[in-house]
This record gives structure tokens, sequence and C-alpha cells, in this order.
């Protein structure tokens, strides 16, 4: 820890309701409590995850600031530990807090924003060795239109931590991911969404223009829901507005081109496309015992960012997203189409998402076999 007393306290000694006077460390020197933060129960159990000692020194019974803020955090979880097991209690309360606001939009009661905002900050530092190419092992027993807010909303945080932004624009970026389909509610009201909307699988090329314009509306309709709440930010609101606008002009609901496009909804839009269901039609690429429409390839996902950069998606902020994404990648392990096991070796910088692959004795640069595909990644802890 750093500037801070070396006297040391057994967090046994710690009760809910006091507040730190001094910031807290992780054992990496990384910022784990702002000063103020309060003593609640979720920091007793990240106090456990991050392996912290508390300073006695740090304490203060003055209840005076209650809320929880932290920095850009960079330990990883214990390595023992499956990462979806010790996240699993803060992502099960942001989603009762999402499930809460949908309640609110559905009855007309006041929406508990900070509520939700709170735990997306618990969320993001949880899972903050997260990253989009481990999505297939995330949140995999949820519906799909909960599964895809909260990986859209987990993606948005991180690209925005990757960005360099701020903490409060960070937790925008994640609410707004959160949120950013929350118009859907207009269209189907099914309180779980286990039943996907047409435009989700594509059953609009037949020419369904009416079911296609009430999908295209969807932005506007979330637009409309939150705009009401004057205490939830207009970022995110713009966010959740324009999150299928397009650099191009060719985008919904507005058509607006980049530089009218508010910076939250680029980070969004990629997120969103990286994650949205209808990216691939080819069964090989799916694991049967799942929805096929969520289990895709993710260095298929990253490709189909890379080529939606060129007018689609805010063309920078997508190549800052493969290249964070893709690189330190070495040793973790990848399923081929083909079924055998491999090792990453190496991700060439100018083809990040065909990375070298070590099979056994083989190694095999998917830049030039362009015809062996990665099925799956799984990380190195």
């Amino acid at each position: 820890m750093r500037n801070l007393p070396n006297r040391e306290i057994n967090q046994s000694l710690l009760v809910e309701g006091e507040t730190l006077t001094q910031p807290v460390y992780t054992r990496n020197g990384n910022l784990l409590f702002e000063k103020g933060t309060k003593i609640t129960r979720e920091v007793f159990e990240l106090l456990d995850v991050f392996q912290v000692t508390v300073m006695e020194s740090n304490l203060s019974t003055n209840p005076a600031d209650t809320s929880l803020h932290t920095g850009n955090e960079k330990e990883s979880l214990p390595p023992s530990k499956n990462k979806d097991t010790i996240g699993e209690p803060y992502w099960k309360e942001v989603l009762a807090g999402f499930k809460q606001l949908i309640d609110c939009f559905h009855s007309g009661k006041l929406a508990a924003f900070s509520y939700v905002r709170e735990k997306l900050n618990t969320f993001l530092m949880v899972y903050s060795d997260y990253s989009p190419l481990y999505c297939n092992h995330y949140f995999g027993n949820l519906p799909i239109f909960y599964r895809h807010s909260l990986l859209v909303s987990i993606t948005s945080g991180k690209l925005a931590e990757w960005q360099g932004l701020p903490l409060s624009d960070r937790l925008d970026a994640a609410l707004a991911g959160l949120l950013h389909d929350i118009g859907k509610l207009a269209i189907k009201t099914n309180p779980d969404m286990n039943q996907r909307l047409p435009a989700a699988t594509g059953q609009f090329r037949g020419g369904d223009q009416q079911n296609q314009a009430k999908y295209e509306d969807h932005p506007f309709k979330g637009y409309t829901l939150l705009k009401q709440y004057s205490h939830l930010s207009e970022a995110v609101k713009l966010a959740v507005l324009q999150h299928h606008e397009q650099a191009n002009g060719k985008g919904f609901p507005l058509n607006l081109v980049s530089g009218q496009i508010h910076p939250l909804a680029r980070i969004v839009a990629i997120a969103n496309h990286y994650h949205e269901c209808k990216l691939m039609a080819q069964p090989e690429y799916f694991n049967e015992t799942l929805d096929k429409e969520v289990f895709v390839s993710p260095y298929l996902r990253m490709d189909k960012v890379r080529k939606a950069a060129f007018g689609e998606l805010d063309p920078e902020l997508s190549q800052l997203f493969i290249h964070k994404a893709t690189s330190m990648q070495q040793g973790n392990r990848v399923l081929l189409d083909d079924l055998r096991e491999g090792t990453i070796v190496f991700t060439p910088p100018t083809s990040p998402t065909r990375p070298w692959i070590k099979v056994e004795d083989q190694i095999i640069d998917l830049a030039t076999e362009k015809h062996v595909m990665i099925r799956e990644v799984w990380p190195l802890n």
C-alpha cells in the first residue's frame, strides 16, 4: 500500500457504517477504495477477494460519504478461484437492480438508477480482468435479453476504461450498455425476455417492413422512456438513443453521421455490435448445448467489429477495442473448428484476429491458414 501507515488491524474489528479517511490500495499498489468509502458488506467481501489488509488509521466513524468509488483497477482475482463463482453475487445484484428498473418503467414508479450505478461500480471492479474474448463463459444460464444487456454493460465499461475515461464516464458507459435495449419493452413486454425479437434472428429479410420499422424504433422508444428521469445523465440517454447510428449515416433511428454521434454511444455501439446475436449462420462455430445465436466464436465477433470499422463504427475506437482485447492472450488455450486444442503463442499486430496457434509440435499461422478458425478461447487462469 502506498502512503499509508504501517500499523494493521484485523478485519473482524471493522464495523458497518464506518468510512475510510484515506484510500485503500491492493497489494500491487492499485486503488481499491477511495477516501470516504462507507464500510458495507460488499466492502468486506472485496477486501477478502483482493486479500487486502486494512489499516487502523484508515477508519472513521463519520458516515458522511455513502458512495462507493474505485480507481482504474488492474488486479486479477485469485487464480485458484473461478471468476463467475466469485463474481456471481455482484452480477446478480446488478441484474436484480436492472429488473427493478424494468418494473419501475412498467409501473411508472421512480427508478433508482443510483442503486444500479453503485452495483455496477462493484461489478466492474470484481471483473477487472474481464476480456470480451471470454464472453461465452459469463452469464450463460440467463435469458438472452438479460445476458446480452450484462455483456454489453461490462464490455462498454471496459472499453471506456481502455479509452482512459474517468470513473464517472466509465460508469455512465456501463449503465448505458445495461439500458441500451430498454426500448424493446415497448415492443415486447415478457418480463423474462426468453423469446427473441424477430429482428434479432434476421426474420425481416422476407420484407416484413412493419416489424422492421418497430425494431428500428426501439432506440427512440428507450430514449423516450428514460428522458422523464431528470436525475439520469443525458449522456446515458443519448447513448441509448444513438447506439444503432453509424458513422456513414446509414444507421437508425436518426441517420446521424460520425461527428453527430455522442462519444458514449460510439462505445456502446461497438460493445453491442460485438455481442449482438445475429452474427454468423455457420453452425460449426456454435456449441450446440447452448443457444446457437449466443455461443459464437469470439474471434469471429472481433473480426466482425474490424470489418464494421469501415463505415459503421468509430474506426479509432474499434481499433483500440480489438488491440486491447486481443493483446496479452499468449498462453491462453483455444479450440479450433476442427476440434483440435491449442495455445496462442503470438498475436500479430497487423492481423490481431488471426493469431498463431501451437497445436502439439505445430505452429499454425491463422493469417495464412485462412481455412482454420478459432471456435472458443479459455483464459489462462
